[in-house]
């Protein structure tokens, strides 16, 4: 068992074991990555955004037949030495609690993370169902200010992730460049409100929804304009989760669909790695 920190030529071998919205990110060298090996095959592999002070861990992985093995481990601890070799002090995480990332409360903690939950509605709906409520209420798109996160200028697109991070803890890769687009709404230079979509195997989901005080109305119409473009795009039976994570969002649910009849737990935390004195400390008095 080994891990080998990757770059654009090495990270080919390891694509089945990272999110293709963070493949392209990696192969260009604007993420970081580290990939573990068991019996001469790529296993698993986990992708950081260095940063200083704080990084962002964005996915860990290892394959079904290879886990229970220490893998997930050795690529944490290898996060460690590379956080250390380019001075980044901790590092961050947001992932929701369902599917296989339930399974990851127990291991992080062990490994060091500190980790915090907090439980959301969650509306589960039909991007049919969603657009016929919206028709009912003769809502209709918004038509200026709004843009998809591919339109921003690179700098509002810099502006916009910092925000995005300091705000939830979500990073932006995981809604650039693939699947369903994501809405902005800007006056001028100023944020003031977004939808993020993620698609899955399952359907789309709505990750985030908000508008700054005093736009209301604006969010209606931006989600009009959101399921509009994903109805030319997906079947009307698409599921479509939405994670209520604001006032603004569940109250827009609410008057469309009704009072949302489950939750959703989102798990945040951040990693700070022992210094080497301290681990032999802590060697010395367990041993």
């Amino acid at each position: 068992m080994r891990c080998v920190v990757l770059d654009g030529t090495s990270a080919p071998r390891w694509a089945p074991c990272i999110p293709p919205e963070l493949f392209r990110q990696v192969m260009g060298g604007r993420l970081g990555a580290i990939g573990a090996v068991f019996l001469g095959q790529p296993q698993g592999a986990l992708v950081w955004e260095p940063g200083q002070p704080e990084g962002v861990l964005h996915s860990l992985y290892v394959r079904p037949p290879a886990r229970r093995l220490g893998l997930a481990t050795a690529l944490v601890t290898e996060l460690g030495e590379e956080m250390a070799r380019v001075g980044c002090s901790r590092v961050g995480l947001t992932y929701a609690r369902q599917g296989e990332r339930a399974l990851l409360d127990p291991f992080l903690l062990q490994a060091g993370f500190s980790l915090a939950a907090e439980e959301f509605p969650l509306g589960a709906a039909t991007l049919g169902e969603t657009a016929q409520a919206l028709a009912r209420q003769r809502i209709t798109p918004r038509p200026g200010g709004c843009q998809t996160l591919e339109e921003l200028t690179r700098g509002e697109r810099f502006r916009f992730s910092s925000w995005l991070r300091e705000q939830t803890g979500l990073s932006l890769y995981h809604y650039l460049g693939q699947g369903p687009a994501s809405y902005v709404l800007m006056d001028r230079e100023t944020l003031q409100g977004a939808l993020l979509f993620r698609g899955g195997p399952e359907g789309l989901s709505l990750d985030y929804c908000w508008v700054a005080a005093g736009h209301s109305g604006a969010l209606a119409r931006l989600l009009a304009r959101a399921i509009g473009d994903l109805c030319r795009d997906y079947p009307p039976h698409t599921p479509l989760d939405m994670i209520l994570s604001t006032a603004q969002g569940e109250g827009l649910y609410t008057h469309l669909l009704g009072r949302p009849t489950h939750t959703i737990t989102l798990c945040r935390g951040g990693y700070a790695p022992l210094p080497r004195w301290m681990l032999g400390e802590r060697s010395r008095s367990n041993g």
